[in-house]
């Protein structure tokens, strides 16, 4: 498991205003790449409306359709590209296309590779990569807002995916782990519908382009797979029935499993997921 050389890539971060904000104010976008030689992409609020700053992002995205944009954790509905988008529905009323065709979210190949406890999660990260490397780029405040500490943001995240392709960045954890196993779609699918289920999110059945985009991002499966499975094979089945479930999920790739453990292993809230199987019967 590796990352494109830089020449292959964009490398991508924004601030906005923290979570918590009534609206999802963007103050800056960056972007750093190859064209043949290092170019800056930058645009801050303060010499450019947000609408204008979002555009420009669409632009960069159309002219670099080849290459690979990598960001820190932009799939999330409440920071990232599904945020940008709708920050600029809300600016303007209408919508606009900022989803790379090709990304890599930093984070989670970080965590995928050398495990979770690669670094340190308390005052996050990022922050945490940048002391253990010896980066610049370390933020104490959520928002990042002016220029010069959002360019030093930008460069933190190059240097990381810089030191990466060149083998040279150091993490706590010594070895990258083995590679994750690989489920059926069914079971991503499954996983998916029990966390709808527990954080009151309404399960999406038959969304053919939503669908592959949370089993693209969110559960880091096949798009299109992950979609047949909702739809087809995981629609009709008794989700309170032990016998419903295991007749669809009993088995990954021919061999007899129980569901249970590998929903539980692919869940985004495995613990809340766990209290509900108990709760129904269907977990011990």
């Amino acid at each position: 498991m590796n990352l494109p050389q830089l020449k292959e890539c964009v490398i991508i971060h924004y601030g906005c205003s923290a979570f918590g904000s009534p609206e999802h104010n963007i103050f800056w976008i960056g972007a750093i790449y190859h064209d043949p030689g290092k170019r800056y992409f930058f645009h801050h609020f303060q010499k450019f409306k947000e609408a204008e700053i979002i555009e420009l992002f669409h632009n960069l995205i159309q002219s670099n359709k080849e290459k690979t944009f990598i960001h820190w954790s932009m799939n999330s509905p409440k920071f990232g590209f599904p945020a940008i988008a709708d920050r600029y529905q809300e600016l303007t009323g209408q919508s606009i296309n900022v989803y790379p065709e090709k990304e890599i979210d930093l984070s989670e190949y970080l965590k995928e590779k050398y495990g979770v406890d690669y670094i340190e999660r308390e005052n996050g990260r990022l922050n945490n990569l940048a002391k253990h490397n010896g980066f610049t780029g370390f933020q104490s405040d959520i928002e990042v807002i002016n220029q010069h500490d959002s360019a030093n943001r930008l460069e933190l995240i190059f240097s990381i995916v810089q030191a990466e392709t060149q083998g040279k960045l150091k993490v706590l954890t010594a070895e990258p782990q083995s590679k994750k196993t690989k489920y059926e779609s069914k079971f991503y699918g499954l996983a998916y519908i029990f966390d709808c289920i527990v954080t009151g999110k309404e399960i999406i059945w038959n969304g053919k382009k939503e669908l592959e985009y949370i089993g693209s991002k969110t559960y880091q499966t096949t798009g299109n797979t992950f979609y047949k499975a909702v739809s087809r094979k995981l629609n009709n089945i008794d989700l309170n029935s032990f016998d419903s479930i295991n007749k669809v999920c009993g088995t990954n790739r021919l061999k007899p499993v129980d569901w249970r453990e590998l929903v539980l292993d692919i869940a985004i809230n495995k613990d809340e997921v766990e209290s509900y199987l108990k709760s129904k019967g269907l977990l011990e």
